[in-house]
């Protein structure tokens, strides 16, 4: 047998939206989102595909550190302006 040629891109987590729509979604290091959602416009014996795939650039975060006599934190939730 021939070694796979696959390699992980990253784990998915099942969510569920308000409407109670499944779909799995993803982060990667290097930025990016991937979601699996379920495909709307399938109908029963069409040839479109049950699900499809989306990737998005998720924005960069900023780490803000602050520092005094008193008081020590640092937070990495800030988006840049």
């Amino acid at each position: 047998m021939t070694e796979s040629k696959r390699q992980r891109v990253t784990g998915l987590y099942v969510n569920t939206t308000d409407k109670g729509v499944q779909y799995m979604s993803g982060k990667t290091q290097d930025g990016k989102r991937y979601s699996i959602w379920p495909n709307g416009y399938k109908e029963e014996g069409d040839n479109q595909p049950p699900f499809v795939l989306f990737v998005q650039d998720i924005e960069p975060q900023m780490t803000i550190r602050f520092n005094c006599s008193h008081y020590s934190f640092e937070t990495a939730t800030a988006r840049r302006p």
